[in-house]
């Protein structure tokens, strides 16, 4: 079963974890996405922390602003946990988290490299052009 929860503060370290594990860093990351209003998602499955997704509510990319545009951010699930609908379940829930703000559309932006093909995959699969 996967669960969907907003994060708090003292998930943080968790957070850095997760994005450890993926091999990224970025000190003060977490704090200044929360500070700034971001709405970050964890999910769990069965029990396990598997991933987080985070929605930006005022995106940096200007297309996305001018049209009041939420954007999904940063989707990460661990490895072990792929191919179990985690990240589906992320996309699910910033969609549903937009459309109770009455946001019509979400953006999303994904690196074009093969390393970022499941992402593409997955947000075609959903519907994202």
């Amino acid at each position: 079963m996967i669960e969907i929860r907003t994060a708090i503060l003292a998930d943080v370290p968790c957070l850095y974890a997760i994005y450890e594990a993926m091999g990224r860093k970025d000190e003060g990351y977490f704090e200044r996405s929360l500070e700034e209003g971001r709405t970050i998602l964890m999910a769990d499955f069965e029990g396990r922390t598997a991933g987080f997704g985070i929605l930006n509510w005022r995106p940096k990319y200007a297309l996305y602003r001018k049209l009041g545009f939420p954007e999904i951010q940063d989707l990460n699930v661990l490895p072990d946990m792929r191919q179990k609908g985690v990240a589906t379940a992320l996309i699910l829930k910033c969609e549903a988290l937009a459309r109770e703000k009455k946001c019509e559309s979400i953006g999303v932006s994904v690196g074009l490299t093969k390393k970022y093909g499941p992402a593409q995959r997955l947000y075609t699969k959903m519907g994202y052009r």
